[in-house]
């Protein structure tokens, strides 16, 4: 029976977020667009709300079904805090600036900043948490609370508080709001929720060996408490590119990366090509695994970014056998996975068959940026202060390998040549111009890894840094 209903709750969610994807990707494609009236975007930011909440039905009937088969499964990744928080922060923010709140966020100090954790529950909890209290608050202020203990023979644990000042929990109700379709009175008048959002949270925070408690007085506001036991802190992550402001394109020098966007539904093609417009870079399109392949052999593609599930040969096998030819086709692409399911299996097999980045659908945007400058180190321009945001990951790894630079290391006819195959994304002629410097050198090994990892950015930086010293 259990793997029947496995089965059934990978297509439920398949075939329920599949079309969410197109309609909340298309509205928020619209409401960016710059031509689009006021009334037209207020039109459109119902239409995403309704999506939203709707998705966040959806979410929490298949996470609930999920929680009473017994498969609540943790991947534990290394978790940079302070981009978590700014993405929770990203997505409530305006939801509480339309009801006049004050959102802030108060994080302690000595806090770490990188963690080991279940990012997706922890921030899915975040999320519903500080949702909650936003919808039950009609004045005064939500705050999210970030604070670190240490106890002597203990794990550390984190603590995360959310208060707000809303109408408050009748006592009488505080001992069914954990259980499933449980609600308050103030939470049955109201016009959505279906009462599973606190059961999910809790059983997520359990599962990850914390707690969830709450305390409250009627007419007066409400304050949740995560206790998280943190088994391994880890040294400060740097952050990705910030995930709430509107990408309008690279910022200056970029490499012309070649994109390859794979997936059999034609209105989830469209709306990824509508999505990557603003970076202007070619773009080629499959409709399925195997057709993936073949092109990636013709083009060399930098990045594939490809659909889990496509009848024939699917997303993993696609993965599987691109990473099988690379060697012989000497290029490594990287390879984003985005899938409409919540199994969290899913998500580890996608790793196991080499991906190099994994993507919920429906997709966002901002998500498909991060993890396109994770991979390829790119730098944006945005359309708040039209400034550029370099990719923070990269930058120390570029200090290093310019303090290794020689000065005059290279052949000034060499590294013109290598500036040019750089320049053009070339990194099989990158790799050939390198078989001319000896084996030995630091820079030829530096060189070689960057070209292998598609980060012509860099390498055309190292150059740059050498023409100008020399």
């Amino acid at each position: 029976c259990q793997p029947r209903q496995t089965s059934f709750l990978a297509n439920m969610s398949h075939e329920l977020r599949t079309p969410l994807n197109a309609i909340l990707g298309f509205a928020q494609l619209m409401r960016d667009e710059p031509e689009v009236t006021l009334a037209q975007r207020k039109n459109l930011q119902i239409i995403n709300r309704s999506g939203e909440h709707l998705l966040e039905l959806i979410n929490n009937v298949l996470d609930l079904s999920k929680i009473e088969a017994g498969q609540i499964e943790l991947i534990e990744t290394h978790v940079d805090l302070t981009t978590l928080l700014e993405t929770v922060e990203g997505m409530l923010r305006q939801r509480a600036e339309a009801k006049d709140l004050q959102f802030k966020i108060a994080i302690a100090s000595r806090i770490p900043s990188g963690i080991t954790a279940d990012a997706r529950k922890l921030r899915q909890v975040l999320l519903n948490l500080v949702g909650n209290a936003i919808k039950f608050t009609e004045t005064g202020s939500v705050t999210l609370r970030v604070q670190w203990q240490e106890s002597t023979g203990k794990d550390p644990a984190l603590y995360f508080e959310i208060e707000d000042t809303g109408v408050g929990i009748d006592l009488a109700d505080l001992d069914t709001i954990f259980e499933a379709f449980g609600q308050t009175r103030v939470g049955k008048t109201a016009s959505e929720g279906t009462g599973l959002g606190l059961t999910i949270s809790r059983k997520f925070i359990e599962a990850m060996g914390g707690r969830l408690l709450v305390r409250s007085t009627l007419g007066q506001g409400t304050c949740f408490t995560v206790e998280l036991p943190i088994r391994q802190a880890i040294a400060p992550l740097s952050p990705c590119p910030p995930n709430n402001l509107q990408v309008i394109g690279l910022a200056p020098g970029q490499p012309l990366y070649r994109i390859l966007v794979v997936d059999d539904q034609p209105d989830n093609r469209s709306l990824l090509i509508h999505q990557l417009q603003p970076l202007n870079l070619p773009i080629q399109e499959a409709t399925n695994g195997q057709e993936a392949i073949a092109l990636w052999q013709q083009q060399h593609s930098h990045i594939v970014i490809m659909d889990l599930w496509m009848p024939g040969t699917d997303g993993l096998q696609a993965t599987q056998q691109i990473r099988q030819l690379q060697t012989f086709e000497k290029s490594t692409p990287k390879i984003i996975m985005l899938s409409a399911s919540i199994l969290d299996r899913d998500r580890v097999r996608a790793f196991e068959a080499g991906c190099d980045a994994f993507l919920s659908k429906p997709l966002r945007a901002p998500d498909l940026f991060a993890a396109i400058a994770q991979c390829l180190g790119v730098r944006y321009l945005y359309a708040d202060k039209q400034r550029q945001h370099p990719q923070k990951a990269s930058e120390p790894k570029n200090q290093i390998h310019k303090k290794a630079f020689e000065i005059g290391a290279i052949d000034p006819i060499l590294a013109a040549h290598l500036y040019q195959a750089a320049n053009c994304c070339d990194d099989q002629q990158i790799l050939q111009l390198l078989d001319q410097m000896p084996t030995a050198l630091e820079e030829a090994h530096t060189l070689r890894k960057l070209a292998g990892q598609f980060q012509f950015g860099q390498i055309l930086e190292l150059l740059e840094t050498r023409s100008i010293q020399s």
